[in-house]
């Protein structure tokens, strides 16, 4: 029948939980080629001319979805919230593609692993969640991790570093304020407002640092965009297939794939360092999803 959406044969047949691993091991594999993809023009061209160059074309792969939902769905009573989103991600945007500029690719990756535990302390701060010892404690494990990549004293923390973990923290701020928005939003109409807006917004400032590209330098952009819609469109649909304290752990097989890609293309070699600090990350970030996740299904078993 026309208009019905085709779907991969047995797809429907694996059962959710399965279907949001793939989704979600898809996402890794996005996120591994958007960094492999990126760090091909970084050395040309300013990060805030790419985070401008990556808003406009992912605006316009949105625009087929904006046309066959209607001009309409752009009404939303939450403007400032995704105004306030929008800016978050421009600055973390720009801070990453700054620290991915200068650092090996898979320090960054794994110093960016930190933004989860930033939504925690986001979250009891700033939302009204519950911290407790517990929580408290399993984030210092986690930032511990980070020290551990960083390893302050022992060698000098660049600027780059600090600006990457920066740059964690501002995405922490967009995937809190996305959170909130989830109720009432649709997701394609969060990436396409996100985009938009960064697409206007970024314009002038990157007019400052501009060179234009050939249709060399445009092909690696347009793949940078692919990915990221990619990986985008794939973890939101993990998210709402299967609980995120099943499918987030398979999230960081990003970092293998970004330090093969670091190593075959780069000739970056990964610090030990890096691998230890990431699993701790990993750890805690994995032990705060288990955690919420079982208050959340108390919560609905008392409701």
């Amino acid at each position: 029948m026309a208009g019905r959406r085709r779907e991969i044969p047995g797809w429907s047949a694996l059962a959710p939980n399965t279907r949001g691993i793939v989704w979600m091991c898809t996402a890794a594999a996005c996120y591994a080629a958007l960094y492999a993809t990126l760090r091909q023009v970084t050395a040309k061209f300013s990060p805030l001319e790419l985070i401008f160059f990556r808003s406009a074309f992912c605006t316009l792969f949105m625009l087929p979805w904006l046309a066959r939902a209607g001009i309409g769905v752009l009404n939303t009573p939450r403007l400032p919230l995704h105004l306030c989103r929008m800016t978050a991600t421009y600055v973390g945007g720009v801070l990453w593609v700054y620290g991915l500029a200068r650092l090996p690719m898979a320090d960054v990756n794994a110093l960016n692993f930190t933004s989860p535990l930033f939504v925690v302390v986001i979250a009891m701060l700033f939302l009204g969640d519950r911290g407790g010892v517990h929580r408290w404690i399993v984030l210092g494990i986690g930032f511990l991790g980070t020290l551990v990549i960083l390893r302050p004293g022992v060698t000098v923390v660049s600027f780059a570093a600090l600006v990457t973990l920066a740059s964690s923290g501002a995405f922490a701020v967009s995937h809190s304020i996305t959170k909130v928005m989830a109720s009432t939003e649709d997701p394609n109409l969060n990436v396409l407002y996100l985009y938009g807006l960064q697409s206007i917004v970024g314009l002038a400032p990157a007019l400052f640092f501009w060179t234009t590209p050939n249709l060399h330098d445009l092909a690696w952009i347009v793949a940078v965009s692919l990915c990221t819609l990619g990986a985008q469109q794939c973890i939101v649909r993990s998210l709402t297939t299967s609980p995120a304290s099943l499918v987030m752990p398979f999230n960081f097989l990003q970092l293998p794939a970004v330090a093969l890609f670091g190593l075959v293309l780069y000739d970056e070699v990964t610090s030990i360092w890096t691998w230890i600090g990431a699993a701790v990350i990993f750890a805690a970030t994995y032990n705060l999803a288990r955690s919420e996740g079982r208050a959340a299904r108390r919560a609905r078993a008392e409701a």
